[in-house]
């Protein structure tokens, strides 16, 4: 299994700073929501993008987008590199993005709109990196291209109150899940104890986290283990007894099992081999 992304555990973008490149290889982020558009160019493999209506598949040179709270996830089929561009867009312009989805988030060369978002994209990594004299500045003026050409360029239609209503109690859920694991991941965790965090029957909680993820609740608090796990790893001399222990996990037995389910390897192997490669 290739690097996982939680992508809400990441820095998030703010009003003062709304933007942000993530240069990615191999890109699998589960299933997920936030506040930001998302720009996803994908530069070279191939990728498959969820979306709230069904799968994409993605080549070199594709675009796809996400509004505000549309969910999405990505599944990497082939070696590939991306840029992620994450963009707030500031309250006061003519067009809330969180109000609207696009009749398609794919983008393909020779769609309309296509050419000035993936040359914007492409520049604001390119200042991203740099971070020359004047880098916020041209930053900004990257993004806005970007939102302008949304505003201008791109068919989209309107969510309906009800809809707007749903997504904003599902957004308010899978936030609480991703805030409640982050503190509590290494502590035992139950069903019933997240889902009196976020105020709802254990049945109702389990349907909306595998609706937004695409997995269970034990299967998303699993992997997000794995995950810390990995990188201690990689990056510590740890004894593995100590890492599954720090990260949740009741025994060493368990833990082997599951990592050998989702990564094919053992802990020891998989650190010998992310140290040499």
């Amino acid at each position: 299994m290739n690097k996982l992304y939680f992508e809400e555990f990441q820095t998030r973008v703010t009003a003062d700073c709304p933007y942000a490149v993530f240069p990615r290889e191999n890109i699998n982020y589960i299933g997920h929501i936030h506040e930001e558009i998302e720009v996803a160019c994908l530069l070279s493999g191939e990728v498959t993008a969820t979306t709230e209506v069904g799968e994409i598949r993605m080549q070199a040179g594709d675009l796809c987008l996400f509004m505000p709270d549309e969910i999405h996830a990505f599944r990497s089929l082939t070696e590939n590199r991306a840029y992620i561009i994450r963009i707030l867009p500031k309250s006061g312009l003519p067009l809330n993005f969180s109000r609207i989805r696009l009749h398609r988030n794919l983008l393909l060369p020779g769609d309309r709109g296509y050419s000035a978002i993936w040359e914007a994209s492409l520049q604001m990594a390119a200042e991203d990196q740099k971070k020359a004299f004047g880098y916020e500045i041209a930053m900004k003026k990257w993004m806005n291209e970007i939102l302008l050409c949304i505003t201008r360029e791109l068919e989209y239609f309107f969510l309906k109150p009800e809809e707007k209503k749903k997504i904003t109690s599902r957004s308010h859920l899978l936030r609480t899940v991703n805030e409640y694991i982050a503190e509590h991941y290494a502590d035992p965790v139950s069903l019933d104890s997240i889902a009196e965090r976020c105020n709802c029957s254990k049945y109702y909680f389990a349907h909306c986290v595998k609706e937004l993820t695409g997995m269970s609740f034990l299967e998303f608090l699993t992997l997000y283990r794995l995950d810390k796990a990995t990188d201690a790893l990689r990056e510590t001399d740890r004894s593995i007894t100590d890492i599954a222990m720090s990260e949740g996990f009741n025994n060493l037995r368990s833990f082997h099992r599951m990592f050998r389910k989702y990564y094919r390897t053992t802990p020891s192997l998989y650190r010998k081999t992310s140290r040499t490669s």
